[in-house]
């Protein structure tokens, strides 16, 4: 199995640990951002979002990786799938936002780094909520009404 999580088993029984990551990454910015930490232990909890942010995007959009899997389920969820696509690319450019503007420093005024920051992790619960409820939707529910 490579870095993306794409092996042998299926996709959705291996998504686990990859959202356990992305769990304790955006649990560690918003105790940073809530408890006021320094700006080192705000930029290292960001770079740990980043981190599991990239991580859980290949993971989903490797070649074999889940939204493949997904789609090889059923071809009627692609909006959904274009829609978690989107919030892919909008995350990570916020992301690259915050990092710019840590990296040039705030001058005391973190308000930016702030607001742009909550509605990061705003849009990352979401996303894990949308993607949650497809996966449910996919994989745990006769949509027939059967046992």
């Amino acid at each position: 199995m490579d870095r993306t999580g794409v092996g042998s088993s299926p996709a959705h029984t291996r998504v686990g640990p990859q959202r356990g990551r992305l769990s304790r990454a955006t649990s560690a910015v918003r105790a940073a951002l809530d408890g006021g930490a320094p700006g080192a232990d705000l930029r290292s909890a960001v770079a740990e979002l980043a981190g599991a942010w990239r991580e859980h995007v290949e993971f989903t959009e490797a070649p074999e990786g889940l939204f493949d899997e997904m789609l090889g389920t059923s071809t009627d969820i692609s909006p959904e799938i274009d829609h978690l696509r989107r919030d892919h690319v909008s995350v990570t450019a916020s992301l690259e936002r915050v990092d710019g503007l840590l990296s040039r420093g705030t001058d005391g005024d973190d308000t930016r780094v702030r607001d742009t920051l909550a509605a990061v992790l705003k849009s990352v619960g979401q996303h894990r909520k949308r993607g949650a409820g497809l996966l449910y939707d996919l994989y745990s529910v006769d949509p027939t009404g059967g046992g």
